[in-house]
């Protein structure tokens, strides 16, 4: 169940593929609750914190009851640490709790317990571990801090308030950078804003990402395989694609792409075949399925455990070198090293007076083509969206200003100096052959 689907068609053909006419589709044609929409535009050079939407979300939120998600957890810690300051200095009860999965679970729970019992005003800077599954209660408006990754993740956040009959409230804040002799083409078009204007867009239009339909999903297709073959002991191979890839979710994997895949698993000892055809486990194939982050579908980097007085505040990936005496931010404080322990994996802290953000493992997440013609739109016709600010309706101006001088609107490709740039704003590289970006060949 999902209240983002955006093909549902498609849905009940990855849960019955054989059978898309026996599973039974619930739509709602109600309209739903009245929304309130604002982007607000900022232009600074700030890459984890900008101190003016800090104030402004201060301003804002504070005695209230507010969700504000922010896609980096650097970010997240960043705002909540600065929110937190707010509060210390104007000597008012700290309202502004971090949460992120690499958090303590007691952390986490903590502040989700306290958006639920609703007596006290609380504001959690989460990233997107809040926006579906977790029942927190009703909160008065969501914020979303930079760009947002998807349309159906803003609807996702954007229903997080207004569940009490009142109006959904969203406000997003886009921060783009001051305009120099060497800024880039995606700066210059204003990147960013434009494109979290075309995903309140197409919010409005009511269309939502459709779930992928035409990707082979190997590396899911590998664990599933292995995972088979541990659980009845051996398969034939025949019995394994016809479950996984004839009548299963892996369709568009063949017999012949298929023997291929299990050549490749054989070659690296991931799986042997008896004479009879039975496939087993290799020794390489059963170490990792022995091993829990077999069933772990995300690679991970190495993490280390924070630890308080014996009190585990969370983990985090070591990228650079972190030594006692150090500083860090983390679970919205302050804090200094005292000792690390690499062997268990282990960091001992101890509260302090400032401190660096630690980074965090992600990448982002692909845009549709539909959001990519969105914006194309936006630049080439002159409309102003209502729901912008004064500050975001300059950055339009200028984005479009650039688009045109650049003739974006006829070709997809522009060269800068610093690198070859397609329209949409993404780096690409010229070649003699055609590349498909914004949902067109170039």
């Amino acid at each position: 169940m999902s209240a983002t689907l955006g093909d549902m068609d498609l849905a009940a053909s990855f849960l019955r593929p054989s059978g898309r006419s026996k599973v039974h589709q619930v739509v709602s044609s109600g309209g739903g609750a009245e929304v309130q929409l604002q982007v607000r535009g900022y232009v600074g050079d700030h890459v984890d914190l900008s101190p003016d939407i800090s104030a402004h979300l201060y301003k804002v939120l504070r005695g209230g009851r507010h969700l504000v998600f922010i896609n980096r957890k650097s970010q997240v810690e960043a705002y909540s640490a600065a929110l937190r300051d707010k509060c210390v200095r104007t000597r008012v009860p700290n309202e502004f709790l971090p949460h992120h999965g690499s958090l303590s679970k007691e952390l986490r729970e903590d502040a989700e317990q306290r958006l639920r019992a609703g007596e006290l005003p609380t504001t959690v800077i989460c990233s997107s571990t809040l926006e579906l599954g977790i029942d927190i209660g009703n909160v008065e408006s969501v914020a979303q801090v930079g760009g947002p990754i998807g349309v159906a993740s803003m609807r996702q956040r954007l229903g997080r308030s207004g569940r009490r009959g009142g109006a959904s409230v969203l406000r997003t804040y886009v921060e783009e950078p001051a305009v120099t002799p060497k800024t880039a083409v995606p700066d210059l078009l204003r990147w960013e804003l434009v494109e979290t204007t075309a995903m309140v867009e197409l919010l409005i239009a009511r269309w939502i990402e459709p779930p992928g339909d035409r990707a082979l999903h190997l590396s899911t297709l590998v664990q599933q395989t292995l995972s088979v073959i541990a659980e009845y002991g051996g398969r034939r191979a025949e019995w394994i694609w016809e479950h996984l890839c004839g009548g299963g979710p892996f369709q568009l994997v063949s017999r012949s792409m298929f023997a291929a895949l299990l050549r490749a698993l054989g070659q690296r000892d991931l799986v042997v075949q008896t004479s009879d055809g039975v496939l087993l486990l290799g020794v390489v194939g059963e170490r990792l399925v022995n091993h829990y982050e077999f069933y772990t579908a995300f690679a991970t980097p190495e993490e280390y455990r924070i630890e308080h007085e014996g009190r585990a505040l969370g983990a985090i990936p070591i990228y650079h070198t972190l030594l006692p005496g150090g500083m860090i931010t983390f679970a919205g404080k302050r804090w200094v090293v005292l000792a690390i322990n690499e062997e268990q994996g282990r960091i001992e802290v101890r509260p302090g007076p400032a401190g660096p953000v630690p980074h965090f493992f992600g990448g982002g997440a692909p845009v549709h083509d539909r959001v990519r013609q969105e914006m194309f739109r936006l630049y080439v016709r002159p409309e102003v969206p209502r729901y912008l600010d004064g500050t975001a309706r300059t950055l339009l101006s200028e984005g479009r200003g650039h688009f045109h001088r650049m003739k974006l609107q006829e070709r997809a490709i522009v060269e800068d100096g610093f690198g070859c740039w397609c329209s949409c704003g993404v780096e690409t590289r010229l070649s003699t052959q055609s590349s498909r970006c914004c949902g067109y060949e170039t």
